[in-house]
């Protein structure tokens, strides 16, 4: 099969092929699970899928640029599969019996480094397994449903960006999201003759093996002892900086401080863009 999918990537042939992007965030960091407004843009590199009805063997999954060559996906998979038994599980309303098809992914992604490889995959899964059961549903609706594997499935209590400008994939514009309403709007991306470089520093990076659930409990805790003096300041973005000064600890003072600035930033890069 793998080489079969092979030839199919490279003639552009069947089985059908999809494509699902990675991401940057341009501004607005640690804002996306703290209500506010960020300001992310799809990259060109991303990951390719391929894929076919097989004779009654289950889901079988192969790779190309990921971890492992040859997957079956169960309920316990680890890595990557994961996040395609999560999206079938919850697309397929738990239903038990896995599709009778071959998967064959392609990354130019590089794994781990903070362009949203696995939000890239869930999307994907999402969109791909929704169109193998011919489910009509909107790209927030696959937004939120990746969201959801990543807590769920991954572990990580992420916010919804990734997942959100991934699922919708604005072309040649980044997109200014806000995070709570789930709503967004284009802001044109025109750099003229100059271009837009990522650099991968070979340094992994993942949410799950990093502080990210730390930071975002150390942000709910301020926003819950604002809300004790406030009670009507529903989101972190929307206290000043006078609430974050009486914050009872340092580290409290230092996160509270870093969202509400970091939202005044937000809204001046996608005004000066």
């Amino acid at each position: 099969m793998i080489q079969q999918f092979q030839v199919a990537f490279q003639t552009k042939t069947e089985p059908q092929l999809r494509f699902s992007p990675g991401r940057v965030n341009l501004i607005g960091e640690h804002i996306d699970y703290n209500g506010g407004l960020v300001l992310p843009m799809c990259i060109s590199l991303g990951i390719h899928a391929a894929f076919e009805a097989n004779s009654g063997l289950g889901l079988r999954v192969m790779s190309e640029g990921m971890d492992d060559q040859a997957q079956i996906i169960h309920q316990d998979s680890k890595g990557y599969g994961a996040y395609i038994f999560g999206a079938w599980d919850l697309i397929s309303d738990s239903n038990p019996e896995l599709p009778n098809l071959d998967l064959y992914f392609k990354s130019s992604l590089p794994i781990g480094s903070g362009l949203s490889s696995s939000a890239a995959l869930t999307v994907l899964c999402l969109k791909l397994f929704a169109e193998w059961l011919d489910l009509d549903i909107s790209n927030t609706k696959i937004a939120q449903l990746a969201q959801q594997v990543e807590h769920q499935y991954a572990g990580v209590r992420c916010g919804i960006m990734d997942q959100y400008v991934i699922a919708h994939n604005l072309p040649k514009a980044a997109m200014l999201l806000d995070c709570a309403a789930q709503t967004h709007q284009a802001v044109p991306i025109d750099f003229g003759d100059t271009q837009l470089v990522i650099i991968d520093t070979k340094a992994p990076r993942t949410l799950a093996g990093s502080a990210y659930n730390m930071r975002r409990d150390t942000c709910n805790a301020a926003l819950e002892f604002i809300q004790t003096r406030q009670p009507q300041i529903k989101h972190l973005v929307d206290a000043s900086l006078d609430h974050a000064s009486v914050l009872p600890h340092q580290r409290l003072q230092m996160r509270a401080r870093h969202v509400i600035t970091e939202q005044q930033r937000t809204k001046a890069a996608a005004k000066a863009l």
